[in-house]
């Protein structure tokens, strides 16, 4: 009965009740670039979502090799946890990253796969382990959170493919002429010069869509270019080529596009290249991938209309999936692309 008695009394006094089920924090495996290139290593967070348990503050230590990699800096911080909130330096060969929710009353709802923010790391040539030396998460009453950490490593000498793709327009962010404005936050272009928004690269397999081969989050240039690399050369068949984007409709080739070489192109700028002809004709001409899927379930709705009338009834504003046009603010801009595509029953043709 004493050790009965001990054990929940331990467990009430460090919170471990409250929690149904564990974060993970990750950083991934990912293939060097040339000696002397940068690398920009994402710290992933999962599970502290509405079925998981909120963050008030964050202690981070990640341990690299200093001889391959040399420490640039943290950037492109999620706009649930800004620069400014967090103390940081790479002294050593260890990154050290603290964070806490600024009135210390708050905790942070962040949804699966927030990427709290980027490494930025110049690479020296060879091999890194990134391995966590700390990984300690807090609840609103600062006690710890379990967490499971995810160790990755930079790793060169892997022969990969490379996708080039062009053409990848965004109906919320297009500008006209072949170009796309920046995703704001509150105070500003939410990424470095050049870059529009994130999108998510996925390769299906060519007989059987429901299975991915392999995904990457690459940036999206106001050009409508984004580089995928990293490819294992393994995936030397045929793949449909998915784009996904915060929020807008999944879009994917009409037909599997061929990996046998190294180098692999594809454009997104013609209907007759895309399953079911899905792209929106813009004033100008040009094709753009449909905008207003705010809840990513492959139409746009009025599941996306409550979202975005709730932001914009609360004058919310920042870097958020409402926020359509990615001006930095949810207004009626946004509401006329959702209203527009869910008039005309826009939704995913896929596979």
């Amino acid at each position: 009965m004493k050790k009965t008695t001990l054990l929940i009394l331990s467990l009430l006094f460090f919170g471990i009740y409250a929690y149904s089920q564990e974060i993970t924090v990750e950083v991934p495996t990912l293939t060097a670039p040339a000696i002397g290139q940068t690398i920009d290593v994402p710290v992933i967070l999962s599970g502290a979502g509405e079925s998981g348990t909120p963050i008030a503050a964050c202690d981070l230590n990640i341990a690299f090799d200093a001889g391959v990699l040399t420490y640039t800096g943290l950037v492109n911080f999620s706009p649930l946890a800004v620069s400014t909130e967090w103390v940081f330096n790479g002294v050593g060969g260890v990154v050290y990253a603290n964070w806490a929710e600024p009135t210390y009353t708050t905790a942070v709802t962040f949804p699966d796969e927030t990427i709290l923010f980027y490494i930025r790391f110049t690479y020296n040539g060879g091999n890194s382990s990134l391995v966590f030396n700390k990984n300690e998460f807090y609840n609103v009453n600062l006690f710890l959170v379990p967490t499971n950490p995810v160790n990755g490593a930079v790793n060169a000498g892997i022969t990969t493919k490379t996708l080039e793709l062009t053409n990848v327009m965004l109906e919320g962010l297009y500008a006209g002429s072949g170009s796309m404005n920046q995703a704001f936050n509150e105070i500003g272009p939410q990424f470095d010069p050049g870059v529009a928004d994130m999108i998510t690269v996925e390769l299906h397999d060519g007989s059987n869509y429901s299975v991915i081969e392999h995904t990457a989050l690459v940036e999206l240039k106001q050009s409508g270019a984004a580089t995928v690399t990293g490819i294992p050369s393994t995936l030397n068949g045929s793949y449909y080529i998915t784009v996904k984007h915060r929020n807008s409709i999944e879009t994917s080739t009409a037909n599997p596009v061929s990996f046998a070489g190294t180098t692999i192109a594809q454009s997104f700028g013609d209907p007759a290249e895309i399953f079911g002809g899905n792209l929106l004709l813009m004033i100008d001409l040009g094709y753009a991938i449909y905008g207003g899927d705010i809840n990513q379930d492959g139409f746009v709705d009025g599941g996306d209309v409550t979202p975005f009338d709730n932001d914009q009834f609360n004058f919310i504003g920042g870097y958020v999936d409402s926020d359509v046009d990615g001006n930095g603010s949810v207004d009626s801009g946004d509401g006329t692309i959702i209203d527009n595509n869910q008039f005309n029953f826009v939704g995913a043709a896929l596979p």
